[in-house]
C-alpha cells in the first residue's frame, strides 16, 4: 500500500513540476494576450485542485467539504482571471 501511494504522489509531484515549469515558461515568453491570462490561471487552479485533494486530502473529507472547496476554487480562479484580463 505505501508503495502504491508513493508512487501517486510522485506523478502528482512531477504534474506540479511540469505545470510549472510550462507556465513559467509561457509567461515569459509571450505577450500579454487573453489567451496567457487563461491558460497560466487554469494551470494555478489545477496546481491548487491537486494539492488540496493528493496533500491536504480533502477527497477524505465530507461531501459538503468537497463541494465547498470546489465552489471555491472555481470562483477565486475566475476572479482572479476576471481581476487580470486586460481592458
Amino acid at each position: 500500500m505505501t508503495s502504491i501511494m508513493n508512487d501517486k504522489i510522485t506523478k502528482v509531484w512531477l504534474v506540479l513540476i511540469g505545470a510549472t515549469l510550462f507556465s513559467v515558461f509561457f509567461a515569459e515568453n509571450s505577450t500579454d494576450s487573453p489567451a496567457m491570462i487563461l491558460v497560466i490561471f487554469a494551470l494555478a487552479m489545477l496546481k491548487a485542485h491537486l494539492v488540496i485533494v493528493h496533500y491536504m486530502e480533502v477527497n477524505e473529507a465530507p461531501l459538503h467539504w468537497r463541494r465547498l472547496y470546489k465552489i471555491w476554487a472555481i470562483v477565486t480562479g475566475v476572479m482572479l482571471m476576471l481581476g487580470h484580463w486586460p481592458i
